[in-house]
């Protein structure tokens, strides 16, 4: 692991005054469409056409195998490069996700009772405007089924990613704010899972939030296995076919071996020997993956990374979007350089604080803290080494 500052600093969620809008009023047992006004994705990755693929494959088939492999090397460090560092979300303009929202049988906001939350981000064939593409595969196609919507004990949410674009953390990280805000979530125990696209954001996503996420279960993606340590305390079950040609298997048991390699004992990973690129559809279909989530609880892992390059990006956005607000669940937590000198951490957190007047106790080594919107200030909730 990369050594540990010994200054505790706090991760703060931003808030943003948000549209949402309903096609069907939500109701227990039956996915509904929602969409949420958000700053604006700007990963752009355009759809390749039928005449670019094929000229690509002529130019591909022209090359020895040796070349091809160096560039497909060059093409996946220049994309983990890119997923460890995912571009700002526009400061001037806002985009509608658009998503499908699942109410398990026994919700009821009211009892005072909260359920998990099941994130699942689609490949790359589902983006667009068409809502009903997110249907294609998935928690989203199963749910449909009056039998498996009757037993799901999970909020389960299916964003749909537009065309041309990839998943952005950063905009996903404001949908769950806006999900939490609305519904009665169990913030210790949310899940992320994708597939190929979606594989790849499931892997970006649980990089630059570890503390959110209870579990992930990523399905033919990969990411940088140089960044291994981000993911030894996380939850993982990785799925992938073997003859997958589009999508190889090595960046998913690279990853693992990576994470293993680092100190993670919490990774799983399934390889379908005679499965190719569709290595979801019976991972879906498999209930003990949806047991195995339920099992994971963050409670069991409180340990975070942070990440200032990421933070920035997002505190940029207050001067577009004044409402900003320092959220009810914000938590302090210990942090690594990412890069950066020490005191470009210490002078961005004092600015930070300073600016919106956070009182800090008498910070004690391994232990949480959480923010306390009313009194202003920073409790303790428990050593970071002590299961509750």
């Amino acid at each position: 692991m990369k050594p540990i500052l010994t200054t505790l600093l706090f991760l703060m969620l931003v808030t943003f005054t948000t549209n949402v809008s309903y096609s069907e009023t939500p109701a227990p047992g039956k996915q509904v469409t929602q969409s949420v006004e958000l700053p604006a994705n700007t990963a752009v990755r355009p759809r390749q056409s039928e005449e670019e693929r094929a000229a690509e494959k002529v130019r591909r088939d022209a090359l020895t195998q040796e070349q091809r492999d160096a560039e497909d090397l060059e093409r996946r460090l220049r994309q983990f490069e890119e997923m460890k560092n995912p571009k700002p979300l526009s400061e001037s303009e806002t985009q509608t996700l658009g998503y499908w929202l699942f109410l398990p049988d026994d919700y009821d906001a009211e009892t005072g009772k909260t359920w998990p939350l099941l994130l699942f981000l689609h490949g790359s064939g589902e983006r667009g405007s068409d809502i009903d593409k997110v249907k294609i595969h998935g928690p989203p196609k199963l749910l449909d089924n009056p039998a498996m919507a009757e037993i799901c004990p999970f909020i389960t949410v299916s964003p749909q990613c537009p065309e041309d674009y990839s998943w952005s953390p950063l905009q996903l990280g404001l949908l769950l704010d806006e999900l939490e805000k609305q519904y009665a979530i169990d913030t210790n125990r949310v899940y992320v899972t994708g597939l190929s696209m979606g594989g790849f954001g499931t892997w970006g996503l649980l990089y630059h939030f570890p503390e959110r996420f209870a579990a992930g279960v990523p399905i033919c993606g990969g990411f940088d296995p140089a960044a291994a340590e981000r993911f030894v305390d996380i939850p993982l079950w990785v799925f992938h076919g073997a003859k997958d040609t589009a999508v190889k298997v090595t960046m998913s048991t690279d990853m693992v071996e990576a994470i293993q390699a680092a100190g993670g004992s919490r990774v799983r990973l399934t390889v379908y020997p005679e499965l190719e690129h569709d290595s979801w559809t019976v991972t879906y279909e498999n209930m003990e993956v949806y047991q195995w989530l339920l099992e994971q609880n963050l409670l069991k892992k409180r340990v975070s990374i942070y990440n200032l390059p990421l933070m920035q990006s997002r505190f940029r956005l207050q001067e577009r979007f004044p409402s900003i607000m320092i959220a009810h669940n914000m938590a302090l937590y210990k942090a690594t350089h990412d890069g950066q000198a020490p005191e470009t951490h210490d002078e961005f957190m004092s600015e930070i604080i300073k600016t919106n007047n956070i009182k800090l106790p008498e910070l004690k080594e391994g232990y949480r803290y959480e923010y306390n919107p009313k009194t202003e200030e920073l409790e303790v909730i428990f050593p970071l080494d002590v299961t509750p």
